[in-house]
């Protein structure tokens, strides 16, 4: 289990397990990068459109539909999954280029305000529907 890992790689002062927090946009707030390198199906992930709202830098893999809202934004990286060398430097990347770090992280946070608040995807999907029951 993780946590075993955690501690055989000597870790434990470095990462802590906090299980199911009500407040966790507070944390995703303080992440210098948000990175969801899944190497299988994904869902929408609500976390990545979360640190986007934070202006988080989202790094994701290629699957799921992580990259269906990453990809348009601008601001992030989207990477082949299971390659951890192209993941590796996504991340670098932003950690050493504080003015792309910044950019990204603006691009996230003004997609997602655009985009992905609740009130514009709500009538957004109702615009589809009434399309649908015109046709």
């Amino acid at each position: 289990n993780i946590e075993d890992k955690i501690r055989e790689l000597g870790l434990t002062e470095h990462v802590k397990m906090l299980g199911y927090r009500q407040d966790a946009a507070h944390f995703i707030a303080a992440l210098d990068l948000h990175v969801l390198p899944s190497i299988d199906m994904e869902t929408v992930g609500f976390v990545t459109m979360e640190a986007m709202f934070a202006g988080v830098v989202p790094v994701v893999s290629d699957v799921g539909g992580a990259k269906e809202i990453v990809g348009p934004s601008g601001g992030g990286a989207i990477v082949p999954a299971g390659d951890a060398g192209a993941l590796s430097e996504a991340i670098l990347h932003y950690m050493k280029d504080a003015d792309a770090h910044r950019a990204a992280g603006r691009q996230a946070r003004e997609y997602a305000e655009s985009y992905l608040a609740a009130d514009i995807m709500a009538r957004k999907t109702l615009e589809v529907y009434g399309r649908i029951m015109r046709d």
